[in-house]
């Protein structure tokens, strides 16, 4: 018989190795999991609701596992104010699909009596996927089947540098670019909290806390002002992000990119594009000869630079609660 339990009632860096084991039987081959990335993104991760996460077991084995994520409760006016929630992960050992397990595991998140404005499939903060990967036929059906809503879609994204030449000269614009030093980590924040989104904010700090320096940040300025950036990465990072998840052979010439912002008072002067190949043209220049960007629907800005479609996610969101 197949028993259900919260996250919370356990140990859970206890079951590390079975949550290791269950995803590599479930997930394709394209989506190698190291434990590593495992723990910070999701065992780490201050998001992690171990009240509405739960596991399903058969003979004491673990064979379902869902995870949930919600905002902290610091982040809300009220303790009662609609929490919004993501589904990081929902796994079912292929043997026992179709038994409603991933149906009882979606329950769990009733376990908290704060109510739930809506769910969203991916896209967590410190996610391993930004929606449900394309190949996933079963776990789309099962969303779909489920009420969720199908918002959009998103695409990663791969180029190659060593072929790459750049078209804009790079004195077109009267701007600095370069990686960041340490000292301008309080720059980099400030201009992200006033210029853009609070996610990229609280990815950005995240990344910080891990790395502790801005390195893996090239800055575009305007003198002594910092106005625009973009994280990028390469596998040996302390906190390597998603462009180098899943399409890394492991070699140390890849590297990833993304996000890219410019403060709003540069925006609209084609500078976009000329930040963006002196970002690239960096990254070849330090031996990246591969690069991978995530989570974009920006597909024909990027195609301008060798980047093509790789990986497609689909948007799941669910309003209310069954």
């Amino acid at each position: 018989m197949i028993q259900y339990d919260s996250l919370y009632r356990h140990n859970i860096l206890h079951w590390l190795e079975e949550f290791i084991r269950l995803w590599n039987i479930v997930m394709p081959e394209a989506f190698p999991l190291q434990k590593a990335l495992f723990v910070r993104n999701i065992l780490q991760s201050s998001n992690l609701d171990l009240h509405r996460s739960s596991m399903a077991f058969l003979e004491g084995r673990l064979v379902g596992l869902c995870i949930v994520k919600s905002a902290p409760s610091e982040n809300r006016q009220n303790s009662q104010q609609a929490e919004q929630l993501w589904i990081s992960l929902i796994l079912v050992d292929k043997r026992l699909q179709r038994n409603r397990i991933g149906s009882t595991l979606l329950k769990g998140i009733h376990q908290k009596p704060v109510p739930v404005s809506d769910i969203h499939c991916g896209m967590d903060p410190g996610h391993l996927f930004p929606g449900v990967p394309d190949q996933l036929h079963a776990a789309i059906a099962f969303f779909e089947q489920a009420g969720f809503q199908h918002t959009g879609q998103a695409f990663d994204l791969t180029g190659n540098l060593q072929n790459w030449e750049r078209k804009t000269a790079p004195e077109a614009f009267p701007y600095l670019v370069r990686r960041l030093r340490p000292d301008e980590q309080g720059d980099l924040l400030n201009l992200i909290r006033q210029e853009f989104s609070s996610r990229w904010y609280e990815d950005t700090k995240e990344q910080l806390l891990h790395e502790r320096t801005p390195h893996s940040v090239i800055g575009l300025f305007d003198g002594d002002q910092l106005a625009g950036f973009t994280h990028v990465h390469v596998p040996t990072d302390n906190f390597y992000l998603p462009s180098v998840y899943w399409q890394s052979t492991g070699t140390l010439t890849e590297g990833g990119l993304g996000p890219v912002g410019i403060a709003s008072q540069l925006r609209g002067k084609g500078l976009g594009t000329w930040f963006m190949e002196e970002a690239l043209a960096i990254m070849k220049k330090e031996g990246t000869t591969t690069m991978c960007i995530d989570w974009t629907i920006l597909v024909e800005f990027y195609r301008k630079f060798g980047f093509t479609p790789v990986q497609t996610y689909h948007h799941y969101k669910l309003d209310q609660l069954p």
